[in-house]
C-alpha cells in the first residue's frame, strides 16, 4: 500500500514537472515567434534609435523586466549615456543601477563578455541584467534590465535568447552604418559621374571647338602662306628668261625680298609661338633708352602710316622715365604688332600711341588708339585666342594668320604686364600694352616734349649716320661640309679683298689654322668627322687667339649660348644673309666701314650653276637618308637632314629645307615613328626640285660661268 503511494506522489511530481516544462517551452515558443517577427523588423533598416527603442520595449515585453534602458557610448569622453528608459519614471532608478555596477566593476567586465549577465540589483529587491552591444569593430553601448525575481532564477535558455535579440541589434546597427556608408558613397559617386560626365560633355565641346579653330586657321595659314610664295616662285622663274628688262628685273628682285621677308614673318610668328608653349622662349632684360625705342617705332611704322595716307603721333603723358629694363626687341615686335594692326584696319584718319608711366608700379603703358573699324564685343573675345581671327569668312577684306595678338600679349605677360583693348563698331580700337619697367630713376626722366623731341631726333639722327666705305681685307678659314654652301660664300667674297681657304670638317679646321696664318674662321657646327664646337675648343685650348665665328641653321638662344661659351666670338644662322655676313666680318677684319652696296656678288647666272650643283647632289643625300631609314641608323638621317636644312633655303628652296628642319627634330627628339612619313615627304620635294631643274636648262651666260674658288 505504501509503495502504491510513493509510486503516485512520484507520478504526480513527474506530471508537475512534465506540466512545468511544457510552460517553459510554451513560453518559449511564444517568446521565438514573437522574436522572429521582431527581427524581420530590425533587419528592414529603420533609424538607429527606433531600432533601439524598439528592441529594449519587446525586451521588456517578452522577458517580463520591470524596467529596461539603454545606455549609449559618448564620443567624446567614452562615458555611458541613458537614451532611453521604459517607464520613463525609472530613469533615474536605472541610472542609478548603472553606476552602481560601473562602481563595482561588473560594468566593465560585462562589456567584455558576448552573452548576458545577471547580478542582483543595488536595492536587494530586483536583479539586474547586463549585455553590452558591441560587434567586433565597436562598442555601441549597454542594455540594462532589472526584474523582480532574483539572478538565480534566470535560467540559461533565458539569457541565451536575450543575447540574440541584443547581438541581432548591434549586428543591425552595424549594418545600418554600412549601408549609409554605401548610400553617401553612391551619392558622392553619382554626383562625381555627372560631374565628369559634364565636364567630358564641356571639354569634347572645347576640343570640337579647337579642332574647327585650328582648321580654320590651318586654311588662313595656307592662304597667307601661298600668297608671297605665289610671288616668289613666280618672279623667280620669270627671272631665268631673257626677255624681261633691266627694269623688270630690278622689279622683280624687289618683290621677291619683299614678299619673302614677309614669308618670313609669318614663319616666325609660328616659332615664337611654339616656343612660348613650350616655355623656349627667353625674355632678356637690357638697359633700354626710351626715346630710342619710340624712334624705331616712328621710323618703321611711321613711314608705313604715312604711305597710306594716315596720320601716326607719338604723344607722351610725361614724366616718362629716359631709361627703362626691358627686352627690347621683344617690345619692338609687340609695338610693331600693334602699330601694324592699327594701320591695317584704319582706311582713312589717324593712328596715335599715347605713352605714360607708373613709377609707383613701374609699369609703363602704350596705348595704341585708330580711327579704323572697330570692333563688336563678340569679337574682342575672340582677339587674343590661338587659331583664332575676328573675321573667319571666305570674304573677310583684311588677311593675317591671328598669331599676332595672341603672341603680343603673352610677351607682354612675360615681360611683367599685358595688352587689353576697347572698341567700338565705326569709331576705331585701342590697344594698350603695360610692361614692367624695372627700377626707375627719379632723376632721369623727360618732362617735357621739347626734351623727348630732342632725345628722338638725336637718335634718329645716329640711326640714319651713314659710316664711311671702305674694302675689306685679310683671310678666313671656312669650315664647311656641304659643297654648294661653300660656293656660296666663295661667291660671297668675292668682290671683296679677302682671300678664302675651305675645308670640309673641323680637324682639318684646326689642322689648317695651326699651320697658317689665318684673320678669321668662320665654321659650321654640325659637320662629319669633327664639329665646330669641338674644334673651337680644340683651338682655343692651344691658344689660338683670332676671331671664331659659328655659322648653323640652328638659331635657337640654347645653341647660340653653347657656341658662345665654346669659346666663338659671334653667332650667324643659316640662310646666310649677306648683310650680317658682312658686318660680322667687318667688325673684326674691317675698321669699322659697309661695304658698298653695289657689291653684290650674286649674278643670276652664278647662282644658277651653284643651286644646279646643290639639286645635283640631292639623290646622293636622299639615297643615304633611305639606307639610314632601312638599318635604323638616326645619326646619318639626321645628319644629311642637316645638310639639306642648311642649304636649301638659301637656294630658294625654302618648303625643302623647312622638311629637312622637320625630319632633323624628329631624330632630335626621338620621335622615331614619325620618320618615315617626313622621308617620303623630303624625297617628293627634293624630286620636284631635281625635276624643275631638269625641265629648265641653264642659260647660256651660266653655262659660260665658272667658279673661280679663292686660294
Amino acid at each position: 500500500m505504501d509503495d502504491c503511494i510513493d509510486h503516485l506522489k512520484q507520478a504526480t511530481a513527474d506530471i508537475e514537472y512534465l506540466r512545468g516544462l511544457n510552460r517553459w517551452y510554451l513560453n518559449a515558443i511564444d517568446k521565438c515567434v514573437n522574436l522572429g517577427d521582431f527581427q524581420a523588423r530590425i533587419e528592414q533598416g529603420a533609424d538607429p534609435q527606433t531600432v533601439i527603442n524598439e528592441t529594449c520595449a519587446n525586451t521588456g515585453r517578452l522577458f517580463g523586466f520591470a524596467a529596461v534602458g539603454f545606455l549609449a557610448v559618448n564620443p567624446e569622453d567614452a562615458s555611458f549615456l541613458l537614451k532611453y528608459c521604459e517607464p520613463e519614471t525609472r530613469s533615474a532608478a536605472l541610472s542609478a543601477e548603472a553606476d552602481a555596477r560601473v562602481e563595482d566593476g561588473t560594468f566593465a567586465w560585462a562589456i567584455a563578455q558576448s552573452r548576458s549577465v545577471a547580478c542582483e540589483a543595488a536595492d536587494g529587491k530586483h536583479s539586474t541584467v547586463l549585455h553590452a552591444l558591441a560587434t567586433r569593430s565597436r562598442v555601441y553601448g549597454m542594455f540594462i534590465g532589472t526584474h523582480t525575481k532574483p539572478s538565480a532564477n534566470f535560467d540559461d535558455g533565458e539569457l541565451h535568447m536575450l543575447s540574440v535579440v541584443l547581438q541581432s541589434l548591434a549586428h543591425a546597427l552595424e549594418s545600418h552604418e554600412v549601408y549609409q556608408t554605401k548610400v553617401e558613397q553612391n551619392k558622392t559617386l553619382e554626383t562625381e559621374i555627372g560631374k565628369r560626365t559634364e565636364q567630358l560633355v564641356e571639354a569634347r565641346m572645347v576640343a570640337e571647338k579647337a579642332n574647327e579653330s585650328k582648321s580654320q586657321f590651318l586654311a588662313n595659314m595656307s592662304h597667307e602662306m601661298r600668297t608671297p610664295l605665289t610671288s616668289i616662285l613666280g618672279f623667280a622663274d620669270s627671272l631665268q628668261y631673257d626677255e624681261l628688262s633691266e627694269d623688270e628685273r630690278r622689279r622683280a628682285i624687289r618683290t621677291i625680298g619683299r614678299t619673302g621677308k614677309h614669308l618670313l614673318d609669318i614663319i616666325s610668328d609660328v616659332l615664337d609661338l611654339s616656343k612660348i608653349e613650350s616655355d623656349r622662349l627667353d625674355i632678356e632684360l637690357l638697359p633700354v633708352s626710351l626715346a630710342a625705342l619710340l624712334a624705331q617705332v616712328e621710323s618703321v611704322s611711321g613711314s608705313i602710316a604715312r604711305d597710306k595716307a594716315l596720320q601716326f603721333t607719338i604723344d607722351c603723358q610725361y614724366p616718362v622715365p629716359q631709361q627703362i629694363v626691358t627686352d627690347p626687341t621683344r617690345l619692338l615686335q609687340v609695338l610693331f604688332n600693334l602699330c601694324s594692326n592699327a594701320i591695317k584696319f584704319t582706311d582713312q584718319g589717324a593712328v596715335r600711341i599715347a605713352v605714360s608711366a607708373d613709377p609707383a608700379r613701374q609699369t609703363l603703358y602704350f596705348a595704341v588708339t585708330d580711327s579704323g573699324i572697330g570692333m563688336t564685343p563678340e569679337q574682342q573675345q575672340k582677339l587674343f585666342q590661338r587659331f583664332t581671327q575676328a573675321d573667319t569668312s571666305t570674304t573677310r577684306r583684311f588677311g593675317g594668320t591671328g598669331l599676332g595678338l595672341c603672341i603680343s600679349r603673352q610677351l607682354a605677360e612675360m615681360m611683367g604686364g599685358t595688352i587689353t583693348v576697347s572698341s567700338e563698331p565705326g569709331t576705331g580700337s585701342c590697344f594698350t600694352a603695360s610692361i614692367a619697367t624695372g627700377p626707375l630713376d627719379s632723376n632721369k626722366v623727360i618732362n617735357s616734349y621739347a626734351e623727348f623731341a630732342e632725345l628722338r631726333n638725336t637718335e634718329s639722327r645716329r640711326r640714319q649716320k651713314k659710316r664711311p666705305r671702305q674694302t675689306l681685307t685679310g683671310s678666313i678659314l671656312v669650315a664647311e661640309d656641304t659643297p654648294t654652301i661653300r660656293e656660296l660664300i666663295a661667291l660671297i667674297f668675292r668682290p671683296t679683298g679677302i682671300a678664302v681657304t675651305f675645308v670640309e670638317n673641323g680637324q682639318l679646321a684646326v689642322e689648317q689654322a695651326l699651320a697658317g696664318e689665318f684673320d678669321m674662321i668662320l665654321t659650321d657646327i654640325q659637320m662629319p668627322v669633327m664639329g665646330g664646337l669641338e674644334a673651337t675648343q680644340l683651338l682655343r685650348a692651344t691658344g689660338f687667339s683670332r676671331p671664331i665665328v659659328a655659322l648653323s641653321a640652328n638659331a635657337q638662344k640654347q645653341s647660340v649660348d653653347e657656341c658662345l661659351r665654346a669659346g666663338c666670338d659671334a653667332f650667324l644662322e643659316k640662310p646666310i644673309n649677306r648683310d650680317k655676313l658682312f658686318e660680322v666680318v667687318a667688325r673684326y677684319l674691317g675698321n669699322g666701314a659697309e661695304l658698298p652696296a653695289n657689291a653684290s656678288p650674286l649674278d643670276d647666272a652664278e647662282m644658277q650653276i651653284i643651286t644646279k650643283h646643290f639639286v645635283d647632289g640631292l639623290p646622293a643625300i636622299l639615297d643615304a637618308i633611305n639606307n639610314g631609314l632601312a638599318t635604323k641608323d638616326w645619326a646619318i638621317i639626321k645628319g644629311n637632314a642637316h645638310k639639306i636644312k642648311g642649304s636649301a633655303g638659301g637656294f630658294g628652296h625654302r618648303k625643302l629645307g623647312d622638311l629637312a628642319a622637320a625630319l632633323e627634330a624628329t631624330i632630335i627628339d626621338e620621335r622615331y615613328d614619325d620618320t618615315p612619313d617626313l622621308v617620303m615627304q623630303l624625297a617628293a620635294e627634293a624630286g620636284s626640285v631635281v625635276e624643275n631643274m631638269r625641265d629648265k636648262p641653264l642659260s647660256k651666260s651660266s653655262t659660260a660661268s665658272r667658279h673661280t674658288a679663292a686660294r
